[in-house]
């Protein structure tokens, strides 16, 4: 999700003179050309918020995505700003209901961190479940 935003942001400082897809990619086990192609697509090229991504043969145009959203943000995200996050809302059909938090960690925090696990994530289950 955090990908979809219309707002490009520099590099992190800490990204500084590093390739961002060769740093990213070492981090996970995805083949390596799938892997810099999404990275390529989604991160470079902004292609899903441009309109211009496609995926199973099919341009996925988030304008007409009319289901409820539940957009979560790292408050100290370095990689993906809460802003960027938000900016999704502006990017799908206007009746769509979204709910939005920000959590108080990073990037990886928000699928590894204790605290985050045990307080927002129940909170996101409940509003799967409605």
């Amino acid at each position: 999700m955090h990908c979809c935003s219309h707002h490009t942001r520099s590099a992190p400082r800490h990204f500084a003179g590093w390739n961002l897809a060769s740093a990213i990619a070492s981090t996970l086990d995805l083949p390596g050309t799938y892997y810099l192609q999404v990275v390529e697509d989604l991160f470079e090229h902004n292609r899903l918020a441009a309109g211009r991504f496609v995926a199973l043969s099919r341009k996925v145009d988030l304008s007409k995505l009319r289901c409820p959203l539940f957009l979560l943000a790292a408050r100290d995200d370095d990689v993906v700003a809460p802003e960027q996050i938000f900016a999704t809302e502006h990017l799908v059909d206007q009746r769509c209901s979204i709910d939005k938090a920000v959590a108080p960690c990073g990037h990886l925090g928000l699928f590894m961190g204790k605290e985050i696990l045990a307080r927002i994530w129940p909170d996101i289950a409940r509003w799967l479940s409605h």
